[in-house]
């Protein structure tokens, strides 16, 4: 293994039991109607996969979400 500097394992419930429901849940506790068809374990619309591979910040997914979804989730309530 020399020359490796970094090792990646994907933890997207292969080796650790992920419930993804509790996201689920918490988007629609915030008034998310339509959280299924944008992200699921087996799917996600580039807005949150750039934000699961860390292609944008916190702060960037919240206001594009809001800008995408203003009377779902306005942005105040980030």
């Amino acid at each position: 293994m020399e020359g490796i500097k970094h090792i990646i394992f994907d933890l997207g419930g292969v080796i650790l039991n992920i419930d993804y429901m509790l996201t689920e849940n918490a988007f629609i506790d915030l008034g998310v109607t339509n959280f299924r068809q944008l992200y699921s374990q087996f799917h996600a619309n580039a807005l949150f996969e750039d934000r699961k591979l860390a292609l944008s910040a916190t702060m960037t997914f919240c206001t594009n979400y809001c800008r995408r979804r203003p009377r779902v989730l306005p942005f105040r309530n980030w």
